[in-house]
């Protein structure tokens, strides 16, 4: 009798073990429940896309030089001081012609042509610097933001508008005007009896004034400046900006965005470059914005100007957010992650959990409450 009794409670324990150990059943997921499963895995994996696509600041020398083609306009913004934009020293005999559309004599210009007994006008029209003779001089070009203007210009554009071998390089900005002295270099012994140029203004014109004397014109806003060139340039050298201006970064112009768009209205940048500190990140996946840059100074410096019969380029130094045919260049953040290998893994272990329960919630799969 006892021992049937004792078999009772076995067995009355082992059904007790079994219903213990028989899992609960799973309960049916809401569609609230499945469309709140769906929006935090889009939220993560948005979220992980976001940051490994953010724009940051690279160093230049990762696009090299910044080319613009005939057919496009190399757009400069922000210059800083100084304000000289670009200098040119000709070599030996060769022949620089400059037209101005829209410009009119420096003061100082018609006070020095007045003593020599001339009555150039004062106002604003076409005005050309030509060649006559050249054998032996030399020609200076300095142009710069004029400095009654008080702010920096808005932007400077600059059109390579040659044809094959004759170079030719055309200036313009959009809020400010230029100032550009034509002479040839001092201590040129030779200017004198070799450089002759012919100065035309607006129903005036001197056919023969010595390379020595120097002409000042001031180009008014949306007006331009084109230099023509002789077939060889080999010899010849632009300088841009100061050549020496004191400051830690060296010589050359600081701007604080350059961009390269073709010659239409309202045409996007194939390439953009707007300042940044090396490393800075954008929130703005955009990398700065095309065409408008925020940065407070610049950062940019153009260290080399060079010009062909076809083109213009320019050699760039310091680091920028840089926008490449509309997608922004990032820093290589996945690879980063991934080279940081606790931070890997405990990313890895997050969205195989988070997968998991999302993978629970939709299928029904077995498992804990």
């Amino acid at each position: 009798m006892v021992a049937g009794h004792r078999h009772g409670r076995t067995l009355t324990l082992r059904m007790a073990i079994r219903r213990t150990k028989a899992k609960k059943p799973v309960r049916a997921r809401s569609p609230r429940e499945k469309i709140v499963a769906l929006l935090c895995f889009i939220i993560a994996a948005g979220a992980f896309y976001y940051l490994t696509n953010l724009p940051a600041a690279v160093d230049l020398k990762t696009i090299g030089k910044v080319e613009a083609g005939v057919a496009e306009d190399l757009v400069l913004h922000g210059l800083d001081p100084p304000n000289r934009l670009l200098s040119y020293q000709g070599a030996p005999g060769e022949t620089v012609d400059l037209r101005f559309d829209r410009a009119r004599l420096h003061p100082e210009t018609i006070v020095a042509l007045n003593a020599l007994g001339f009555k150039p006008p004062a106002d604003e029209g076409e005005i050309a610097w030509i060649t006559r003779h050249g054998r032996n001089s030399q020609t200076a070009i300095d142009v710069r933001v004029h400095a009654r203007e008080a702010a920096s210009p808005n932007q400077i554009h600059i059109l390579p508008v040659g044809t094959p071998g004759r170079p030719r390089l055309r200036v313009r900005t959009d809020d400010s005007e230029l100032e550009v002295e034509m002479a040839v270099p001092l201590g040129d012994s030779r200017a004198d009896a070799n450089s002759e140029k012919q100065l035309v203004v607006r129903d005036f014109s001197i056919k023969s004034l010595p390379g020595s004397f120097a002409i000042k014109v001031i180009v008014s806003a949306k007006g331009s400046l084109d230099m023509q060139f002789g077939t060889n340039l080999s010899g010849s050298a632009f300088v841009p900006g100061a050549l020496d201006d004191g400051s830690a970064h060296g010589p050359g112009l600081l701007i604080k965005a350059v961009g390269v768009r073709q010659r239409q209205a309202d045409a996007p940048y194939d390439i953009w470059a707007c300042a940044a500190t090396r490393g800075a990140v954008s929130w703005d996946l955009r990398g700065g914005g095309q065409g408008n840059c925020r940065a407070s100074s610049g950062a940019i410096r153009v260290t080399r100007f060079e010009l062909g019969a076809d083109r213009a380029a320019l050699a760039l130094a310091g680091s920028a957010f840089i926008v490449k045919d509309g997608e922004p260049v990032t820093d290589d953040w996945y690879s980063k992650l991934e080279n940081n290998k606790l931070f890997a893994a405990l990313l890895a272990l997050f969205y195989a959990a988070l997968a998991r329960w999302v993978w629970k919630t939709f299928t029904g799969a077995k498992g804990d409450d």
